[in-house]
């Protein structure tokens, strides 16, 4: 039996005029402003109306990609499920972001990341992925052990990563980056604080003091951010693994690309060695700092 998708190409961010309140699938500038007290106005960040452009193309033509291409269902059906499980991941930590459940929203991204590997395993020929496939299916290798033996084998064809980087220092910083969040720890702990739209009182030393406050829906703009560009940088992640195993793909691979040069410019990164830091809950900017990406 085909497992082939019955819907169409479908957009995580598309519009919908059916598409209730709490849908995930709002404009861009709701569902990262929506709770700001002070609309930044009408500027919606280049990466992310580019994801929202081509995030259904990418995730449907790697849904498609997974039908019937492993000679064995039973190991194929693991990176079909894994690309069937980053569509709702994403699509979840879409929703309670915007609901400001950014602590929950983060685990959807730890989640995602261990989803891409995978995926990419799945792309490989079988003769090579056979055997990790059911090693990972039958508890006796875990993502990590998988994706070292991608880094090892596969990952030297991929070029390079968003910056000069390489592609498994890329990866490996992105699954850094998320590694804190597997568990309740004091790292997503921090995620449930948010600081106030109001200004913070700046010393005569020039030092300034941040008010942060802690409730169940935490409603902070730069972590809402952050998090929404973590998530467009797992569409442009899904579609340079897309791209490398299946070089004839006519997808938009022009929006892919300048997908990456966005997220590689956003004020929201610090690039450098330990870009993997980035996912620290506590993390402000100075009064007056225009943060919001053009």
């Amino acid at each position: 039996m085909s497992r082939r998708p019955a819907t169409k190409a479908r957009g995580i961010l598309a519009r919908n005029k059916s598409t209730p309140l709490g849908d995930p699938r709002h404009s861009p500038r709701e569902l990262l402003w929506c709770f700001m007290e002070e609309s930044p106005g009408p500027r919606v960040p280049t990466w992310l109306r580019l994801a929202q452009q081509i995030d259904g193309a990418i995730l449907t033509s790697v849904e498609y990609a997974f039908d019937g291409r492993h000679p064995d269902p039973d190991l194929g059906i693991v990176p079909y499920a894994a690309a069937l499980h980053l569509r709702a991941c994403v699509e979840t930590g879409f929703w309670a972001n915007r609901q400001g459940y950014h602590s929950a929203a983060i685990g959807m991204l730890r989640h995602s990341v261990e989803a891409l590997t995978l995926i990419d395993l799945g792309f490989q020929d079988p003769q090579y992925n056979s055997p990790l496939l059911s090693a990972w299916k039958g508890g006796r290798k875990s993502v990590g052990e998988v994706r070292a033996c991608l880094e090892r084998d596969v990952w030297p064809s991929y070029g390079r990563g968003l910056w000069s980087e390489s592609w498994a220092e890329f990866f490996g910083s992105l699954a850094r980056s998320v590694q804190p969040f597997a568990h309740y720890t004091s790292e997503l702990m921090y995620w449930q604080f948010f600081v106030p739209t109001q200004p913070h009182g700046v010393l005569p030393d020039g030092t300034y003091n941040i008010l942060t406050a802690l409730r169940c829906r935490t409603n902070d703009p730069v972590k809402a951010a952050r998090l929404t560009l973590f998530s467009a940088m797992i569409i442009w992640t899904l579609g340079r693994i897309l791209i490398a195993n299946e070089p004839t793909w006519s997808g938009p691979r022009e929006e892919l690309d300048a997908l990456g040069v966005s997220i590689a410019n956003s004020k929201l990164l610090d690039k450098g060695d330990k870009w993997s830091d980035q996912l620290l809950g506590l993390y402000h900017f100075k009064p007056g700092i225009d943060w919001i990406d053009p």
